[in-house]
């Protein structure tokens, strides 16, 4: 109640609230402490399963939240089997499933379920139990502040567009499509150039398919600007680039000097197959098809940021973060975005 009556006359003293507008102050589900992350890289938020101490990965690019199989083993979890498959960017598969008990500060959900991570995703250590995803994520507005290092779930029962309960001179406010997957689409200018992008917590670095870098930009893969950068990991044939583009904008809010990995193309066939789901798996909706996403913004961009996702609104409320506070911070895990069909 407190929480939601400061964020109350947070909106009144920005935006002059009248008697006869809508009365819906902003109300807080829970609230905890993001586990720092060296640069930022990931956003880490401390949980219980069965009762024991573990860590999630938010991951907004992620399909169904996860669990490790190692931490599965290590809570000695039956596993069970789904006709849901579940795909990770390198096109490996999960298809069971686990129960646990999930505490994430104030909130608490008896028996529920986790996906099973495919088989050889690495999320660090066992101290890192898996991922956070839109299943989850989207029957809640997300305030992500990486200035506080708070990670904050509200209810979405409170007036559209009265959000910004903190200090901002400058404030985007982004359209976005969401997904059946729950998948976050919105455009960005990258070098002047309108583009879709995903929005994805999960993903350390932000990316951009090799064709749109060759079609779009001119970039010649291997040059000195565009130099290779090593293989996709089950990979070994796909190659991976860098490059260093003037400005990324999101609504007018830009980074300038944006450093952007460039990948083969396989996101696009893992987002096909998601919109095209075989028989046995869950059936595609009608906004399923995700094909036309050009890149994953990622952690490297997103950190910049103070981030609210309003998914009832289809809307982002975004402005620059506050400069975050001094404290020692962990190795970021590697990258788990997800498909799904």
């Amino acid at each position: 109640m407190r929480f939601a009556m400061t964020f109350a006359a947070a909106l009144a003293l920005a935006g002059g609230a009248h008697a006869d507008e809508c009365a819906k102050p902003l109300s807080l589900v829970t609230s905890v402490d993001m586990t720092p992350v060296e640069d930022n890289r990931a956003v880490l938020i401390p949980v219980t399963l069965n009762g024991k101490q573990k860590q999630l990965l938010v991951d907004t690019g992620g399909a169904m939240t996860e669990m490790s199989p190692e931490v599965a083993d290590e809570l000695a979890l039956p596993r069970q089997k789904t006709g849901y498959q579940l795909f990770d960017v390198s096109g490996r598969v999960s298809n069971q499933y686990v129960h646990a008990d999930l505490g994430l500060g104030t909130l608490t959900a008896k028996d529920m379920i986790f996906m099973l991570a495919p088989s050889g995703q690495d999320f660090g250590d066992t101290q890192i139990a898996g991922l956070l995803a839109p299943d989850i994520l989207k029957n809640y507005d997300v305030d992500i502040d990486f200035g506080a290092g708070k990670f904050n779930l509200l209810s979405q029962d409170h007036c559209e567009g009265k959000v910004i309960y903190w200090k901002a001179d400058v404030v985007a406010v982004v359209p976005i499509k969401v997904m059946a997957s729950g998948h976050i689409l919105l455009p960005v200018t990258l070098n002047g150039k309108q583009l879709t992008a995903m929005l994805d917590t999960g993903a350390s670095n932000t990316t951009l398919s090799e064709p749109i870098a060759e079609q779009e930009f001119g970039l010649k893969m291997g040059t000195p600007d565009t130099p290779a950068t090593g293989t996709l990991a089950t990979r070994s044939a796909a190659t991976t680039y860098h490059h260093v583009f003037d400005t990324l904008a999101v609504e007018g809010i830009a980074v300038s000097h944006t450093d952007i990995d460039i990948m083969p193309d396989f996101l696009k066939q893992v987002a096909t197959e998601a919109a095209t789901p075989e028989t046995g798996s869950h059936l595609a909706g009608r906004r399923a098809d995700e094909t036309q996403q050009a890149m994953l913004l990622g952690m490297n961009i997103l950190r910049h940021f103070h981030i609210y996702i309003a998914y009832k609104e289809d809307k982002i409320y975004i402005t620059p973060a506050t400069p975050p506070a001094n404290a020692p911070a962990a190795a970021a895990p590697a990258s788990a975005t997800t498909a799904t069909h």
